[in-house]
């Protein structure tokens, strides 16, 4: 698995692996989306030693992650959100805890929706 370095990250990357700390947890929010629904997004900062990006999970994605934890995004995306740039874990994504106090630890496939 290549691990690729935050400031190395651009919008319309996809099956990016990153390993990083999470700087800051933002409050979540409910947003409507395009289609409709109603659903909880959270951002997280998240850096590693070459830089930031902010991490957006969405639903119970949330809880995967908390501020001071170390985790490994593996086939995650980059996307582009007012001109910035955002990590995505997506559908096929998965976040392994490295360190951290999250109550969530493991690894969590989207896929499968489960934590294992």
């Amino acid at each position: 698995m290549s691990v690729v370095n935050v400031r190395d990250l651009r919008p319309g990357m996809s099956r990016v692996n990153v390993e990083v700390t999470v700087m800051k947890a933002f409050q979540p929010r409910t947003v409507i989306t395009r289609d409709g629904r109603r659903v909880t997004l959270a951002e997280f900062e998240v850096s590693d030693d070459t830089g930031s990006i902010i991490l957006t999970l969405w639903g119970d994605d949330i809880n995967l992650v908390k501020q001071g934890d170390t985790v490994r995004i593996r086939n995650g995306y980059v996307t582009s959100f007012r001109g910035e740039p955002r990590l995505n874990i997506g559908r096929y994504g998965k976040i392994e805890q490295l360190t951290g106090t999250s109550e969530v630890s493991g690894t969590k496939s989207r896929k499968r929706r489960t934590v294992s």
